[in-house]
């Protein structure tokens, strides 16, 4: 039977095993692959790329992890990395990010957008934001949204973004401290039949009397 050598990923580890006194026994050290090598060194001189052309959203999806912890992720390479026509946008740190360059982020890749997680996005996703994206037309294509650590999103904003989010099926809401018992009764009325999986975990505002809607949902909870 033929492998398909695009879905075949070599793993290799190394593994030291020292006899000195101090030494130290049996530590194990990852050896990055061509590929995680490759991506390494585009993120090192990301500013000599003037585009990416066809990249899968796992290489996007590593690349940005990379641009994120070394602190790069300015307007110029949001604008590279998410050009008009990606289906995911996974950003696992926004707190560096302001509200204009995200909105002009989503409103260039919304209307193909499958995929949208952004995490530590407070200070980025503003009520301003959400009223753009909604006068825009939101996410038709929308299934994965996650937003972590949003404190400026209100039950009203909340609303109104899930409405424009008709084909939602994966919603997470973790660390959001505004989310209170009417967001919470909205999503329950809105996605109670077709939400697949729901998390609200350290959503402050949320007590136990206040989750009694999500014994309407047939889904997964978090």
């Amino acid at each position: 039977e033929d492998n398909d050598e695009d879905d075949f990923e070599a793993k290799v580890v190394s593994t030291w095993k020292g006899n000195g006194r101090g030494s130290m026994q049996s530590r194990i050290f990852h050896v990055p692959t061509l590929s995680e090598l490759c991506v390494s060194f585009i993120a090192s001189n990301f500013e000599c790329v003037e585009e990416l052309g066809y990249i899968t959203n796992k290489v996007r999806n590593q690349l940005v992890r990379l641009l994120c912890y070394r602190l790069m992720l300015n307007e110029e390479v949001l604008l590279r990395i998410y050009p008009e026509g990606v289906n995911q946008i996974v950003l696992p740190d926004c707190s560096r990010i302001d509200a204009f360059n995200m909105q002009m982020t989503l409103l260039r890749c919304k209307k193909e957008l499958q995929v949208l997680g952004l995490s530590m996005c407070g200070k980025c996703f503003t009520a301003d934001l959400v009223e753009k994206l909604v006068e825009s037309g939101g996410f038709p294509k929308l299934t994965h949204l996650t937003l972590t650590g949003a404190y400026l999103l209100y039950d009203s904003h909340l609303e109104e973004l899930l409405k424009v989010c008709p084909n939602l099926k994966h919603l997470t809401l973790s660390q959001n401290s505004r989310l209170g018992p009417s967001g919470l009764k909205f999503i329950v009325e809105m996605f109670g039949k077709t939400l697949e999986t729901l998390s609200i975990s350290m959503c402050v505002q949320l007590e136990s009397p206040h989750l009694e809607p999500l014994g309407n949902l047939s889904t997964s909870l978090a």
